[in-house]
């Protein structure tokens, strides 16, 4: 019954056209039948011709099918069930994203019992890391385990020649794998980088089809796979939608279960449709294995070889950030070394050339190279690797340094990390940055020279610079340049960053020409081995540790007294001078006038308060201080300090009473009375004639009572000093000993051994007045040292930059 109803419905919707149909088949038939004769040749030709024409529209129509047919083919390679042995067994070195692997395996297998609890699988699994990570091999290897067909196609596979068949090449892949899904229960469709198609639309490439949209395969594919990855519930057969329409078939559609899997390395870069729940909503990441699964991924290809007895731990340790594939092609490249070598199984020697050729190119030395050009190299490398070797000693180690050509490289000093360290500290980013600039250093100091090969380690240097200032938020803002689109923009920021190059490019050197034996040590076994490892580097360290242990006892008194001398300035600087920073300490003698306990100003001071005068007059007295606390002696170098806190003393009694004793004194008729008096007191006069001394001039509250004042002013300040430093004694030891040890401190030093005792600075810039005391005449902390020789040293022994590395400045008399 439900059938002719469903007729009776059709016919009445269509009852004109049936009548007109009726109708001319009944006129043709009257006019035939009586007319048999006659109407027989008109009916022949004209069917002849009618058959010309469907022939001639079929061949066109079967022509362009074919040919859409064969411009339709994608270029994708389906494995059934069973064709491959891939499985879990064989993907090694990430458990983690293996366990998820087995619940998708378990899902594909129990798709029935987990429709029947009303549940749907999920259609999409984005896979995202690094180029080699195996994201490929896990989605054969889940096809694999759950027993269904897998089907491996490249997103540029999509690209086509004319418009609209990109769309029809992803429609006949998914088709395809619909049709597998229906005869296996499921099917795994695996679009190998699918950022090819997937770009976001929003961008000026249009899916990365073009402008042309579909012309390139861009924009169309794109909409398609949206379409195709989550289709309505329809079915695709001809028999099907006749069924239905004629009422036959009543159950709902069922849609097959194609499991879409892609990968990507720029999942930023995807269209948010594609990334949508319904599609591609669940996303996983695999990165480079860990050092257990390197070993994992080291033992299972050893396994497919002959080999010698390996050290696992090692080699996970010399493959650091390598992907499975990497670790795949340097076992099968140290296998092929061992063959050339006329061997039968790998050493591991052979590893270790193959992973160096892979890392680092073919060994391709310049034999005719003067020797001038290899002293060259020779002390550039050498100062990378001396630099390396003791600032990262905590994070890495020297792989091997080498002035022989490897691919485009001259030479180089390659590290490895001791482990995997997924954060730097502060100062780990400012190490690698001595680190990059101590390839100058080392030619500045030992060559007198600059060469062109630090163009790659300025350009590293510089962009470490700029992420430690504006994207690390470790120069002390938090702004970011992230945030304004850019990382070289502006000019003060620009500043900022030559500071901080200018900066740690003098710590190296220091760092250098304290060491500068070793250095030349490093070099000169350069130039006549060519290369040398990681553990020669460390054996030549120390032994130069050795010899600087057995150096003089003298030339190490001097350092330990030179320390603890400008320990004292640096600790009173930066407990006492609150409105200024603490800049480097040094000890390291130079061949210019230099001030070692530098006063960084931090707003532009240019005013000074009486207090702030007493400060000043206590960091001059620190040196002498920290002699006699902790020395037990007085030296020499403290004559020019004694002088400058005199002289400050004196104008804090003259320019800076108290209300009540303003106008006490005339410190002008005062001074020239001194003078007066050192004239007069046996001095030639104008004429040559030894002049007569004359009675000094009293005045009232004369200079006899201001040098009192100013004694007493002097010893009232030196007590506050020693107490100062009595309270900061074990502080004072530490920073001695690091300076004795490292010839230079930063303030960043010096405030780290400090910690807690230091209190907040705060300042702000000061409108500078007539008649008080300016930077130039109060901090006189740029010119205190102006006499020495490397600004540390009077009338006294200088200490050579050899002789600071290893002095021990913990014993006090």
């Amino acid at each position: 019954m439900a059938v002719f109803e469903k007729l009776a419905a059709f016919v009445g919707r269509r009852w004109r056209g049936l009548l007109i149909t009726l109708v001319v088949v009944a006129a043709f038939f009257l006019w035939f039948v009586p007319n048999y004769d006659t109407a027989m040749p008109y009916v022949l030709y004209g069917a002849y011709l009618l058959f010309q024409m469907l022939f001639a529209v079929l061949f066109m129509i079967i022509q362009f099918a074919a040919l859409f047919w064969f411009l339709g083919r994608g270029r994708t390679y389906w494995v059934m069930p069973g064709e491959t042995g891939v499985g879990f067994k064989d993907y090694r070195g990430q458990k983690d994203v293996l366990e998820t692997a087995e619940r998708w395996v378990t899902l594909l297998r129990g798709v029935k019992d987990f429709k029947r609890m009303g549940g749907e699988v999920s259609r999409g699994l984005l896979l995202v890391g690094p180029p080699g990570t195996g994201k490929s091999y896990l989605a054969q290897a889940i096809a694999t385990e759950a027993g269904v067909p897998f089907g491996y196609t490249s997103a540029a596979s999509f690209r086509a020649m004319f418009m609209g068949m990109d769309v029809l090449i992803v429609w006949r892949l998914y088709r395809k794998a619909r049709n597998l899904a229906k005869k296996h229960g499921a099917c795994i469709l695996f679009i190998d980088e699918i950022d090819a198609i997937g770009a976001a639309r929003t961008s000026g490439m249009m899916g990365g089809g073009g402008m042309m949209g579909g012309m390139m395969g861009g924009g169309g594919a794109l909409n398609q796979l949206l379409m195709e990855m989550d289709p309505p519930r329809l079915t695709d057969g001809w028999r099907d939608r006749l069924l239905r329409r004629l009422g036959i078939l009543k159950r709902p559609a069922i849609r097959p279960n194609v499991v879409t899997m892609g990968a990507t390395n720029i999942v930023e870069t995807l269209d948010a449709a594609l990334l949508r729940a319904g599609r591609f909503d669940r996303q996983l990441t695999i990165d480079a294995p860990d050092a257990e699964g390197r070993k994992d991924i080291i033992e299972y290809y050893l396994s497919k070889v002959r080999h010698e007895d390996m050290p696992i731990d090692r080699m996970a340790g010399d493959t650091i950030g390598y992907t499975p594939v990497t670790i795949k092609y340097i076992v099968n490249e140290a296998t092929v070394v061992a063959h050339f070598n006329g061997r039968d199984a790998i050493t591991y020697a052979d590893f270790t050339e193959a992973r160096e050729a892979h890392e680092w190119g073919i060994k391709q030395p310049i034999r005719g190279m003067k020797l001038e050009e290899k002293r060259r190299i020779a002390y550039h490398e050498a100062g990378h690797a001396f630099a390396m070797a003791v600032l990262q000693r905590e994070s890495s180690r020297v792989s091997k340094v080498t002035i022989q050509r490897h691919g485009r490289a001259l030479g180089f000093a390659a590290p490895k990390p001791i482990e995997e360290r997924y954060t730097q500290t502060n100062d780990e980013v400012l190490s690698e940055i001595q680190v990059c600039l101590a390839s100058r250093a080392s030619e500045e100091l030992f060559l007198d020279t600059q060469l062109t090969g630090v163009t790659s380690d300025l350009s590293h240097a510089t962009r470490l610079a700029h992420a430690y200032l504006g994207v690390y938020g470790m120069g002390g803002s938090f702004y970011s340049y992230l945030a304004g689109g850019g990382m070289m923009g502006g000019l003060p920021d620009k500043r900022r960053v030559e500071q901080l190059l200018d900066e740690q490019y003098t710590r190296v050197k220091t760092l250098l020409a304290v060491h500068s034996d070793t250095v030349h040590s490093i070099a000169q076994a350069l130039i006549q081995q060519g290369e040398l490892l990681g553990d020669d580097i460390q054996r030549i360290i120390d032994e130069k540790d050795r010899e600087r242990q057995s150096q003089d006892t003298t030339l190490r008194e001097d350092t330990r007294r030179l320390a603890y001398h400008e320990a004292g300035h640096a600790i009173a600087q930066a407990m006492l001078l609150r409105r200024q920073e603490v800049g480097r300490v040094s000890i390291v003698s130079t061949t210019e006038p230099q001030n070692f306990n530098e006063l960084r100003p931090l707003t532009g001071q240019q005013t000074y308060s009486r207090d702030e005068v007493l400060s000043e007059i206590q960091v001059k007295l620190a040196s002498r201080a920290a002699e006699e606390l902790f020395l037990n002696l007085v030296l020499d170098n403290s004559a020019s300090d004694l002088k400058r806190a005199r002289d400050l003393a004196r104008y804090v009694i003259a320019y800076m009473n108290p209300s009540d004793s303003l106008f006490v004194y005339e410190p002008e008729t005062a001074q020239d009375d001194e003078k007066t008096e050192s004239t007069d007191n046996g001095s030639p006069s104008a004429d040559g004639a030894s002049s007569q001394p004359r009675p000094k001039r009293a005045l009232a509250g004369g200079d006899a009572r201001i040098r009192r004042e100013v004694d007493a002013l002097l010893r009232e300040q030196y007590e506050a000093t020693k107490a100062l430093l009595r309270q900061c004694e074990p502080e004072m030891h530490i920073l001695a000993r690091a300076l004795a040890e490292k010839g230079e401190l930063s303030s960043a030093d010096v405030r780290r051994i400090l910690n807690g005792k230091l209190t907040s600075r705060t300042g702000q810039r000061m409108v500078s007045m007539n008649g008080t005391p300016t930077a130039s005449s109060v901090n006189g902390h740029s010119d205190d040292h102006a006499g020495h020789e490397g600004g540390v040293v009077i009338n006294s022994v200088a200490v050579h930059a050899s002789d600071m590395a290893h002095v021990d400045p913990s014993s006090t008399h």
